[in-house]
């Protein structure tokens, strides 16, 4: 399901409001729980609203998965990777002069650096945390008088999910799905999410201009928009311009394809193609937001019934 959900592109918050907006009924903590495991099924009311919008057969969501030595066959890896993914690995292969495959080869080594970095800053402010638990019980213990068993109680609760973050560092959970937080808000993020904005914070503007999460998982980014407007000659002063960068981003309009007819092509000839594709990624958009709107009315019917 959530791989499903990003290759679409889409939050969790925004397939809620996709499926809310035909069968009336869908949060975003609701699709937290089916991709967390902790529904163990989708209501039937939401089940035909969830594949359209995710453009999927049910079968295709409930099917076991995937067996590993079916994916990786020789030195290829068969995988299914969204046009905006596609887009972001060309961007940032032309932001170093490096080839995509270049990118990829390193991504396994790379993550790895940054999920092994992400334990240890965890476990360290786990210990600064301890440091100072252990300096405030010292003064709880000998100001709680009357209130003893309110501050035994605050004691315990704390201390349960301290012991939580320690076997989540312990068994390398990163995304500290294993952690059962007492309070848990909508907008709040988990220990990964949290380590990559502090290592984005120092970069240049445009390297990463915003990320977005689900809760414990990078859920979406834009990234590198001085490259990108860079090597496609394309402007952000105007509306046509901004339109053409929203589309390359969210893979409506091939980057790459892009970069070969800029290059192949004269000026007036590019120009020409960049306001053909920008019509033709529109119109796409468009029908598919009709079809969206026609199937929330045929289910807005059905519910009247």
């Amino acid at each position: 399901l959530k791989a499903a959900r990003k290759r679409r592109g889409m939050s969790q918050k925004q397939l809620a409001d996709a499926i809310f907006a035909i069968a009336k009924a869908c949060t975003k903590d609701t699709v937290s729980r089916w991709e967390r495991g902790k529904t163990r099924s989708v209501r039937p009311l939401l089940r035909k609203p969830l594949c359209y919008v995710l453009r999927v057969k049910w079968e295709q969501l409930t099917a076991p998965p995937v067996q590993t030595e079916d994916v990786f066959r020789g030195s290829k890896i068969k995988v299914s990777m969204g046009r905006s993914v596609r887009n972001s690995l060309q961007i940032v292969a032309e932001r170093y002069n490096i080839r995509p495959s270049d990118v990829l080869e390193l991504a396994p080594l790379l993550f790895l650096i940054i999920a092994e970095r992400s334990l240890i800053e965890r476990k360290r402010r786990l210990q600064e945390i301890d440091k100072a638990w252990e300096e405030a019980e010292e003064i709880i213990l000998r100001n709680r008088a009357h209130l003893g068993a309110v501050v035994a109680t605050l004691n315990q609760t704390g201390e349960d999910q301290l012991w939580q973050e320690e076997d989540s560092i312990n068994n390398r959970d990163i995304f500290g799905r294993a952690i059962h937080y007492e309070v848990w808000n909508e907008d709040d993020e988990g220990p990964f999410v949290h380590y990559i904005r502090d290592l984005v914070k120092d970069l240049p503007k445009d390297a990463v201009t915003y990320i977005v999460s689900d809760g414990d998982m990078i859920d979406g980014y834009r990234i590198a928009d001085d490259t990108l407007r860079e090597r496609t000659g394309i402007s952000n002063d105007d509306e046509q311009g901004r339109n053409l960068l929203d589309h390359i981003r969210i893979g409506g309009i091939d980057f790459a394809e892009c970069l070969r007819m800029k290059r192949d092509r004269d000026e007036a000839e590019y120009l020409q193609w960049l306001s053909n594709e920008l019509t033709r990624a529109e119109e796409e958009s468009r029908r598919s937001l009709e079809s969206f709107f026609a199937l929330s009315e045929t289910f807005g019917k059905r519910s009247e019934l």
